[in-house]
């Protein structure tokens, strides 16, 4: 999947449901977490989108979104549904993995460098961390 690096792009991936980037964030999706059932993947898209949407601009995202966005572990927590507490580690790893580092670093008000250095740490296998 492409990073979402504009608005442009955004947009595409929030309204466009048979885009090429919906289609391989289902695999991503998928592959992450292989155990997930298509209710609990179609969840995770709806929210994902709206998270997008808001990073972007387009639309604000609900409380759960928000918390996550705002990089706040206890609200993102606290605010999330069943299933949004199971997959919380995939909304992060989306974040860092497909969305501009230049903008994650504009919403966390961090240096790019941090910002590499948290993707490496999401990256690692669960073991590691």
């Amino acid at each position: 999947m492409k990073t979402i690096s504009d608005k442009c792009e955004a947009i595409k991936f929030v309204l466009h449901p048979e885009s090429e980037n919906q289609i391989e964030l289902e695999d991503w999706l998928r592959q992450e977490a292989p155990s997930i059932t298509q209710t609990e993947l179609q969840h995770i898209i709806k929210c994902i989108k709206s998270i997008v949407a808001d990073i972007f601009e387009i639309h604000s995202a609900g409380h759960f979104g928000r918390a996550v966005i705002a990089n706040d572990f206890i609200s993102a927590v606290l605010r999330a549904d069943e299933i949004n507490v199971r997959y919380l580690r995939l909304y992060a790893r989306f974040l860092v993995n497909y969305v501009a580092i230049g903008k994650l670093a504009q919403i966390f008000a961090l240096t790019d460098p941090l910002v590499t250095i948290i993707k490496s740490i999401i990256s690692l296998p669960e073991k590691e961390i």
